[in-house]
């Protein structure tokens, strides 16, 4: 007669290489999120700060129209002074590290 042996494999939980593994991928994921969203969060506030200077355009255009005058800031019309600013946002942002 052939005696059948039972082994029972007992699954007391992960050992420690896996652990270790999986802690290993983990971190390598995160790592590789991490640029990607500072790098949204930068695009985030560009898009912002360009609408906020675009309300602003506006604003001081339908004041001029409604009153009949021109603002000035600094010696240029309020409109170009704000078109001045948009454009050295994209420069400066351009030149950080994102």
């Amino acid at each position: 007669m052939e005696e059948k042996i039972k082994t029972e494999k007992k699954n007391k939980g992960m050992t420690l290489i896996e652990v270790l593994v999986v802690m290993a991928i983990v971190v390598l994921l995160a790592s590789l999120g991490m640029p990607m969203i500072r790098k949204a969060r930068v695009r985030a506030l560009i898009v912002k700060t360009e609408a906020t200077i675009s309300s602003l355009e506006a604003a001081l255009s339908m004041y001029g129209t409604d009153f009949g005058t021109t603002l000035l800031l600094k010696g240029r019309e309020a409109v170009c002074s704000l078109s001045f600013c948009r454009g050295r946002l994209k420069t400066s942002i351009g030149k950080a590290r994102i």
